[in-house]
């Protein structure tokens, strides 16, 4: 280490300890030369993986989105958080041993289905958009070989016409779709996507997507009158403090409408 005095580059260390709960290591250092002291710190690099998408775009790593869909998919299984950040850390970790600081949404997905397999065994219903959205060839895939079922949920977005809708379920063939009619063209939107996810033998449910108890409300008597066996993704608008009343109500994990 160059002494900022004297430029002379050789110098010991006469004090160590941690700074900022452990992430820096703030280090006393003496010149040989002139005798003179200061300070230097050590830090882990922390290099971003950058993914290589099918259409040579790049973007970073996204561990967030992969472990927010294996939460999803867990949600009501007993599998603890402790569980899934292990599965999440192993795929980052082999991203991160690779050396290769960009790599292929495909490697990404080889990962993925290492995980999902192993998921597999805990029982599972489905796992939720196992990989960011946009990477057609690679979900299709993922849905066509992986031993757990596959939700589409952000693939969904921005798609609007029929024609849009088709290409796309007919194109990555999932075991399921979940519908957000406020982020995937409002009911009238949602209804085309069930339309065409049961022409594919597609299953699917419906979801909330933090709306207000009025948009809940509106979600919630669409979705009873699809009769719909599987359990639906429905909140119960308590996150706002500012709510507008509305006669719904939690029984047993089930939405009620009580006049």
């Amino acid at each position: 280490m160059k002494c900022p005095y004297c430029g002379y580059d050789e110098s010991k260390v006469i004090d160590s300890r941690p700074t900022d709960e452990g992430e820096r290591i703030r280090r006393r250092r003496e010149c040989l030369k002139c005798g003179k002291r200061f300070t230097t710190y050590e830090v882990i690099e922390t290099v971003p993986i950058i993914v290589i998408k099918k259409d040579k775009s790049r973007e970073s790593f996204d561990r967030n989105k992969l472990l927010n869909g294996l939460l999803r998919a867990c949600e009501k299984r007993p599998v603890s958080i402790d569980t899934l950040e292990r599965v999440v850390d192993e795929i980052e970790g082999s991203l991160q041993n690779s050396l290769d600081r960009e790599v292929p949404s495909s490697l990404i997905g080889k990962y993925a289905m290492e995980k999902l397999k192993r998921l597999s065994e805990l029982d599972l219903h489905s796992i939720e958009q196992p990989i960011r959205a946009g990477q057609w060839e690679e979900m299709a895939r993922l849905t066509s070989e992986s031993p757990l079922p596959i939700a589409l949920d952000e693939e969904l977005i921005g798609y609007n016409t029929w024609e849009e809708k088709q290409r796309l379920l007919s194109a990555i063939r999932p075991q399921y779709i979940i519908i957000k009619p406020s982020l995937h063209g409002g009911l009238a939107g949602g209804e085309e996507w069930i339309a065409e996810a049961e022409k594919l033998n597609i299953g699917w449910w419906i979801t909330s997507a933090l709306e207000s108890n009025i948009g809940l409300n509106a979600i919630a008597q669409w979705c009873a009158t699809f009769q719909n066996p599987l359990p639906q993704g429905l909140g119960t608008g308590l996150l706002f403090t500012d709510n507008v009343e509305m006669p719904l109500e939690i029984r047993k994990d089930c939405l009620w409408f009580c006049k």
